[in-house]
């Protein structure tokens, strides 16, 4: 199973955290974890490349740590929300293989 953690400070989006494997399908033909890899990879590209917000990434085979530095949380919310509500909608769909959490982070 993977599980995105979306990270979160004082109700402000701070980044997610996505470990595991979904287990959907083989490597290579697991459409689910293809998915979650893109759009992870998109947001986190639109706030690097396209917004310039810093953040700190950490990535290994079923991990993925994205998290802003605290002057990027106001230019990433809308973002960061639209990937929350496009994870949250690929867990209704595949609750046996994903599933959603937020982490109060300090």
């Amino acid at each position: 199973m993977t599980t995105v953690q979306m990270l979160s400070r004082d109700g402000e989006w701070r980044g997610f955290r996505i470990t595991g494997h979904s287990g959907y399908d083989s490597p290579g033909n697991d459409i689910l974890c293809a998915a979650i890899s893109s759009a992870a990879a998109l947001i986190a590209n639109l706030l690097t490349e396209q917004l310039g917000c810093k953040a700190v990434t950490k990535q290994r085979d079923g991990y993925l740590l994205f998290s802003l530095t605290c002057s990027a949380a106001c230019r990433a919310r809308q973002p960061l929300e639209a990937f929350a509500d496009h994870i949250r909608q690929l867990a209704e769909q595949y609750p046996k293989h994903l599933r959603i959490t937020i982490l109060e982070v300090y």
